[in-house]
C-alpha cells in the first residue's frame, strides 16, 4: 500500500495522522458540495449522500448515542479496516476538514480505533485533544450533537443546488457492468477538479493496468483523451448554462491552468467561445 511505503521512506511512525492534519480540502465535485452547504449538519448529511464520489471502498455512517455523534468509517475490507495508517488519515482528515469548513476547532468527545494502542500516543493527543480508544470495534469520531448547528464560512445555495444536480448525474451513469469507456468516463467526472486525474489513477481505481486499460478502450474505440475531452466539453456546457458560476471559476473546476487555455479549448469544441455560448443559452430561454 502506498501510505506504507511512504511511512518507510519518511520514517514518521505518525504519516497517517500528519498527512490529515495537513489536509486541504477536496478539489472535485464532493468538494463544491460541502463548501456550499450552511451547516456542519449539512455537511454530514450531503457527504453520507456523495461520498462514494470520493472513494467507493468505505462506506461512513452517523448515529447518535444520547447527545453524542458517532460517525464510524467502514471499510470493505476488514483488513483496510484495521490498518493503523489509513484509519488515522481518515479520522485525522474529517478533523482537519471541519476546521477549515467553519473556521473553528471542533471540540471532540473520543476518537475510537480498531488498531492496537502505539507505544507513543503524544501525537494523538495532540492532535485530537480528547479520549483516545485503541482496539475499539469501530473506526469513529464522537462529538456532541449540537456541532451539526456549526455554520460553515461561506455557503451559497445557488452554487449547491449546481453542484447536487451534477453530482446526481455522475452517481446515477455509475454501473458495475457498464463498458470501460462508461466507467472511465464516470470516474474522470467525480475526480475532475483543479487537476486533471491521469490514467494510471483511473488504472488504479478500477483494479487494472494502466497498459490493459489502454487496450480495453482501444477495443471499444476510442482512447483515455478522448474520454476525457468529452467529459470536460459535457461539464463545461452543463456549467456554462448556469449564470451562477464565473467562466473563471469552470475553467478552474475543469482543470485547465488559465481561463484563456479553457477559452480556446471550448472554441474548438463547439465553434463558440465560452461567453458567447452562455449567451446564447440566455437567448434560447
Amino acid at each position: 500500500m502506498l501510505i506504507h511505503r511512504a511511512v518507510q521512506i519518511t520514517g514518521d511512525e505518525y504519516f497517517g495522522l500528519h498527512q490529515g492534519e495537513a489536509m486541504i480540502g477536496f478539489s472535485n465535485i464532493l468538494g463544491h458540495i460541502l463548501v456550499n452547504c450552511e451547516t456542519l449538519g449539512e455537511v454530514f448529511e450531503k457527504f453520507l449522500k456523495y461520498h462514494r464520489i470520493l472513494d467507493e471502498g468505505m462506506n461512513i455512517t452517523a448515529a447518535l448515542e444520547g447527545d453524542f455523534l458517532v460517525l464510524e468509517y467502514v471499510f470493505y475490507s476488514e483488513a483496510l479496516s484495521s490498518d493503523r495508517q489509513l484509519s488515522n488519515y481518515f479520522i485525522s482528515c474529517c478533523h482537519t476538514y471541519t476546521k477549515q469548513l467553519t473556521g473553528k476547532r471542533t471540540d471532540l468527545i473520543e476518537v475510537r480505533f480498531k488498531h492496537g494502542t502505539p507505544a507513543d500516543i503524544s501525537e494523538y493527543e495532540r492532535i485530537f485533544n480528547c479520549k483516545l480508544t485503541f482496539a475499539s470495534h469501530m473506526n469513529a469520531i464522537v462529538c456532541d450533537k449540537e456541532i451539526l448547528k456549526t455554520p460553515i464560512r461561506e455557503p451559497n445555495k445557488k452554487l449547491l443546488s449546481i453542484f447536487e444536480k451534477y453530482a446526481e448525474e455522475v452517481l446515477s451513469k455509475q454501473n458495475d457492468k457498464a463498458s470501460y469507456t462508461q466507467r472511465v468516463g464516470s470516474l474522470i467526472a467525480k475526480m475532475l477538479g483543479d487537476k486533471i486525474p491521469p490514467i494510471n489513477m483511473i488504472a488504479d481505481k478500477l483494479a487494472i493496468s494502466t497498459r490493459s486499460l489502454q487496450i480495453k478502450l482501444q477495443e471499444e474505440g476510442t482512447t483515455y483523451s478522448e474520454i476525457l475531452d468529452q467529459i470536460r466539453k459535457e461539464t463545461a456546457i452543463y456549467y456554462l448554462k448556469n449564470k451562477d458560476i464565473s467562466i473563471a471559476e469552470i475553467s478552474y473546476l475543469l482543470g485547465f491552468s488559465e481561463p484563456s487555455v479553457f477559452n480556446r479549448t471550448f472554441k474548438k469544441w463547439t465553434n463558440l467561445p465560452p461567453r458567447k455560448f452562455r449567451q446564447s443559452q440566455i437567448d434560447i430561454e
